[in-house]
């Protein structure tokens, strides 16, 4: 098994479990387990992070809780998300706290496929995508995997 997958195996047991939700839900509120990569690095050098999402109609509010390298350690940044339904889309901005070295603003565009949230976050001209889903979920899992696949391809 690849060191990629181990890293995520490990990643899913330590996360914390929620509802499961379904394309056809209409409320997406939950613990997700997310990974996003650079549009110009390997896939396999992105980052993992938590959210935890709160729908209230169309609205979203949530924290984000990611694993970085500041000062040549490791630390957890921390950030705010804000944002709402449209349609099929689910748009939102992440605001970092000044945890971890960041305090600038992501904006992502998803959408939820066989129960897990994928799409692209952007900062100014820097772009890339990202996948989300509950831990249990063994969509989230194939996402992540065909992903991989497909940059070799």
């Amino acid at each position: 098994m690849s060191k990629f997958i181990n890293q995520f195996l490990l990643a899913v047991y330590l996360s914390l479990t929620s509802l499961t939700i379904t394309a056809n839900d209409a409320n997406i509120s939950g613990v997700y387990i997310g990974y996003f990569a650079y549009d110009d690095q390997s896939l396999e050098d992105g980052t993992f992070f938590t959210m935890a999402l709160v729908q209230k109609v169309n609205t979203l509010s949530g924290v984000i809780s990611e694993v970085v390298v500041h000062n040549n350690r490791e630390v957890v940044a921390t950030s705010t998300l804000d944002g709402f339904i449209l349609g099929d889309k689910i748009l939102f901005t992440k605001k970092y706290d000044g945890s971890g070295g960041r305090d600038h603003t992501v904006a992502y565009e998803l959408t939820v496929k066989d129960e897990v949230l994928f799409g692209n976050w952007k900062i100014n001209n820097a772009t890339g995508p990202v996948v989300m889903g509950e831990p249990h979920q063994n969509n989230f899992i194939d996402s992540l995997e065909s992903l991989l696949e497909n940059q070799t391809d």
